[in-house]
């Protein structure tokens, strides 16, 4: 991993908010499910913001939202913008908003993104969703720290390869965006690796994030523990950051040739 860039004097503030819907609605991302419904829940489906603030007067805000979909149509991508940009009192257009391409999420969130695929929006389940996140936005409020940031990127084999040909070419790179606390605490964390969210496949009928919730839930206890300083001295104690994991395109990459198990 090789750090390019680092920048100083931002604010910083993250959370994340669960939008798991109850069981009985059509899952997304596999036609070869048919009209199948979810059964219960894998493992739960979220929303994670994660805001930074340039910490001068008038400094420019952006924030990420990121939500467990197999994606985020235009329409849902403006109406969360608004909702979120509404709640920081900051541009629509400042607010980023990405699917972690879970093939595990509900249909009803989204319009037809696929020939195959049906118009299975469903319009209460979507305003649900944009509640949530604007409530979660709002509560972001008063909770900004002092931060640094910290770009890195480098290899991360074994997630996945191309989905076609598991000897065709194939983008292994992972990018970081850190935030850091003055205490050397991982407040935030982006990252960005494009990989379908297939390991579970079109015979699960469960809610899952899939392989961006695992990774999600493994990075932040990893960094709450810590690891020791150079000196040796142990950190103090230090609470789970805000992770988010985003696709860029996820394109032909895809864990169907080397997933070890579901």
């Amino acid at each position: 991993m090789r750090q390019v860039g680092a920048e100083a004097g931002l604010r910083f503030a993250g959370t994340r908010v669960e939008l798991t819907p109850p069981p009985g609605s059509p899952l997304a991302g596999y036609a070869a499910r048919g009209e199948a419904v979810a059964a219960g829940t894998h493992d739960p489906l979220e929303a994670v913001l994660l805001s930074v603030r340039d910490a001068r007067p008038a400094g420019e805000r952006v924030t990420w939202v990121v939500l467990d979909a197999v994606a985020a149509d235009g329409g849902l991508a403006r109406a969360v913008a608004n909702a979120v940009g509404a709640a920081l009192d900051c541009p629509p257009d400042a607010v980023l908003v990405c699917a972690t391409h879970t093939h595990s999420g509900p249909a009803g969130w989204i319009r037809r993104v696929h020939p195959a695929f049906p118009d299975s929006a469903d319009e209460a389940m979507r305003a649900e969703l944009v509640r949530r996140v604007g409530a979660a936005a709002a509560g972001l409020a008063g909770t900004e720290r002092e931060v640094r940031s910290l770009v890195a990127d480098g290899p991360a084999p074994g997630i996945g390869t191309n989905r076609t040909d598991p000897a065709g070419p194939h983008d292994p790179s992972v990018g970081l965006l850190a935030l850091i606390e003055t205490s050397g605490a991982v407040s935030g964390l982006l990252v960005d690796h494009a990989c379908h969210a297939t390991v579970l496949g079109h015979d699960n009928l469960s809610w899952s994030a899939d392989w961006p919730g695992a990774a999600r839930r493994t990075l932040a206890a990893a960094l709450a523990a810590g690891r020791p300083f150079a000196d040796g001295s142990e950190p103090g104690p230090r609470s789970a950051p805000t992770v988010a994991v985003v696709q860029g395109s996820a394109g032909d990459a895809s864990s169907r040739f080397i997933r070890r198990a579901q």
